[in-house]
């Protein structure tokens, strides 16, 4: 991959000719820029096609990707740069460099609910991956809901949604500020147009929001995690790492 070009058609590729033509690894010759006001730039679910025997590697080779957002009604949308890591795959040696402060960033679910920077969720090895932010990081979003029965859970991660893998020699950081989350979840009923606010968990982390594998020799440097409670959502929790 050597421009933004290159990885919009790697998004949009079906990933088992990608699986294929890259013999299983992918690797970054040079530092790029992604707008979401371009495209959705996410990559999703890497190393999925993996079969018995078969890995897949994303190679950052030490360059930097810098997420730029979009602005909808002067708010700021940030999309996050893989969906899933799947067990087989590995992301490394990669810097995630965030140029802005975030704004919404909407789902419609009934689900738990997982975001992060680098990946929702990780089921495979991060290693040797940074992600850095500029001032003070702000998530401000509101979730539709599909069901005024749902309490999804959100789990909110700088770095990762939800960690079932590995994350080893890591960081995150933002030198000037901190990272500030305002989380709510509503049902939109069709028939007479009200919105419900919904009861929700909050869990946020400097590396990762949940965490249920490996985090190794990995840390966070910046001033601090607060979060902005909305309706029917007082059951915050709050850890430097995960």
């Amino acid at each position: 991959i050597r421009s933004a070009e290159d990885w919009k058609t790697l998004c949009t590729a079906d990933r088992a000719d990608v699986l294929t033509a890259s013999s299983g690894k992918v690797i970054l010759m040079n530092d790029i820029e992604l707008d979401a006001g371009e495209f959705n730039y996410t990559m999703s679910n890497i190393g999925q096609m993996c079969n018995d025997g078969e890995t897949f590697v994303f190679e950052g080779n030490g360059h930097t990707i810098t997420l730029s957002p979009k602005f909808e009604n002067e708010i700021a949308v940030l999309y996050p740069l893989f969906d899933k890591i799947f067990p087989k795959a590995t992301v490394r040696n990669l810097i995630v460099l965030v140029n802005n402060t975030m704004g919404d960033y909407n789902e419609l679910s009934t689900d738990n609910i997982y975001y992060g920077l680098l990946a929702n969720t990780n089921n495979g090895t991060i290693e040797s991956c940074a992600v850095l932010t500029q001032e003070i990081f702000k998530f401000s979003t509101q979730y539709s809901c599909t069901s005024n029965d749902a309490t999804p859970n959100v789990y909110i991660g700088v770095m990762v949604g939800e960690n079932k893998g590995t994350i080893k020699e890591s960081f995150v950081a933002n030198p000037y500020g901190y990272f500030d989350v305002s989380v709510s979840c509503v049902y939109n009923d069709s028939y007479s147009g009200e919105q419900t606010d919904l009861d929700r968990k909050l869990y946020v982390g400097g590396i990762v929001g949940k965490n249920s594998g490996s985090i190794l020799d990995s840390y966070v440097k910046m001033a601090g995690i607060s979060i902005t409670s909305q309706e029917n959502g007082t059951d915050n929790n709050i850890s430097a790492v995960s």
